[in-house]
């Protein structure tokens, strides 16, 4: 279900209409705005897409290329780095 959103941007789109951006979606400030994957017409917070969710969190989505890699940014080891995250294809 997608969440209420009551501000948001989109950093990108590929030629697959998959969206990528920001959205915040709760009115508390200075809560973060939630980095987003739209596929397919549903909403998908990428923090809960990765697969180590406890080592890495995502904070800005950048852009998104037409094989479906987004390039974000965010924390791993309490440091900030830019990370390609890459489609996987489910079991």
């Amino acid at each position: 279900k997608t969440p209420k959103i009551f501000a948001g941007w989109a950093a990108g789109i590929n030629n697959q209409g998959n969206i990528v951006g920001q959205a915040a979606i709760t009115k508390r400030y200075p809560v973060p705005p939630t980095p987003f994957l739209i596929h397919a017409g549903t909403f998908y917070d990428i923090n809960d897409l990765l697969i180590n969710k406890d080592a890495v969190e995502i904070h800005r989505v950048l852009q998104i290329s037409d094989t479906g890699v987004i390039l974000v940014y965010g924390h791993a080891d309490k440091k900030g780095h830019a990370f390609l995250l890459r489609p996987i294809k489910p079991k």
